[in-house]
């Protein structure tokens, strides 16, 4: 069972847990209040959308670069880019497609990329370490990523074969000019992240 702390006011909230902080009392000190929430039936009939959640986040991003970036449904990004429509698309490459996706204060750039069974999973989870340690103003903003992993039957030679499905994107700012797709490729911030680490060799 989850728990959630609700506390005024409603700027305190924590997107990335189900918790807010930061309130004041009448008589002005602080007040803390934890409300238990079951999945199944839950008090009061409230209910957290997962989808909902993760796109107040998102917006919540665009204007405070403060969050940090998180998890992401795919029913979001599926949400926000049209169910990655083509007339979205903003850049193609050799392993992945970049989308826009709309928000209700501004946009987003969804990287999905095409090849998963080529890039091994470890390679793709230390991108995503890199990208959440690592900011510069030189870099594009990274918001979140989504990773799912899910069973399929397949046709293959007149047989029905379950196999691994994989989805994989990365999620970032949205820059209006310029091939966007260069800069999320990994090779500018493949770059500056050598340099780093010669800078911290030298001290």
């Amino acid at each position: 069972m989850p728990v959630a702390t609700f506390l005024p006011p409603p700027d305190a909230f924590d997107y990335r847990s189900s918790a807010a902080t930061g309130a004041s009392g009448s008589d002005g000190g602080s007040s803390t209040g934890t409300l238990f929430i079951d999945d199944h039936n839950p008090i009061g009939g409230l209910q957290i959308d997962p989808e909902e959640h993760a796109r107040d986040l998102l917006e919540s991003m665009l204007l405070d670069t403060r969050v940090e970036p998180t998890d992401m449904p795919l029913s979001l990004l599926k949400s926000i880019t049209n169910n990655f429509s083509n007339d979205r698309q903003i850049g193609v490459g050799g392993f992945a497609v970049v989308y826009k996706g709309k928000l209700q204060n501004g946009a987003v750039a969804v990287k999905k990329l095409t090849k998963t069974l080529d890039v091994h999973e470890t390679k793709f989870h230390q991108e995503v370490d890199s990208l959440l340690r690592v900011k510069h103003k030189n870099i594009v903003r990274f918001l979140g990523y989504c990773s799912v992993t899910q069973g399929k039957v397949w046709k293959l030679e007149g047989r029905n074969v379950m196999a691994e499905e994989r989805q994989r994107f990365l999620c970032f700012e949205y820059l209006p000019e310029g091939s966007l797709d260069n800069y999320i490729s990994g090779k500018y911030f493949y770059i500056l992240f050598v340099r780093k680490r010669n800078e911290k060799l030298c001290i």
